[in-house]
């Protein structure tokens, strides 16, 4: 139980890392879940959303899945707008995810959110 745990805070830390648009160290945090859970849906359903998303938006940059840290740098650094074009994405992830969790939820007292987006 213990491990089902920790990859659950690992997934929920993934998560926060989207939020503060820190999308390599969120990849990381997934890929290590993936590497000890080969099956966490979680996990693969957020990395393959991304990945589908990133490939319309930025399809140069973007075409192999998993998603690569060094593309999402190579993008960034190839155009600033492209920065904007991948927090858009992202951002639109963590509301889906943000809307579920409350939709599930919903019959809780008391729930507090901690998810600082740029908007």
């Amino acid at each position: 139980m213990s491990e089902l745990n920790n990859i659950n805070y690992a997934f929920d830390n993934a998560i926060k890392l989207l939020n503060d648009n820190n999308l390599k160290e969120s990849i990381e945090q997934l890929e290590e879940i993936l590497k000890i859970q080969s099956d966490h849906k979680k996990s693969l359903n957020l990395l393959a959303d991304i990945f589908i998303k990133l490939n319309k938006v930025l399809p140069k940059y973007f075409k192999s899945f998993p998603v690569d840290k060094k593309h999402v740098l190579q993008a960034i650094l190839a155009n600033e707008t492209n920065l904007n074009k991948i927090i858009k994405v992202i951002h639109y992830e963590i509301r889906k995810k943000l809307f579920l969790f409350l939709k599930k939820n919903k019959n809780k007292k008391i729930l507090i959110l901690d998810i600082p987006l740029l908007l």
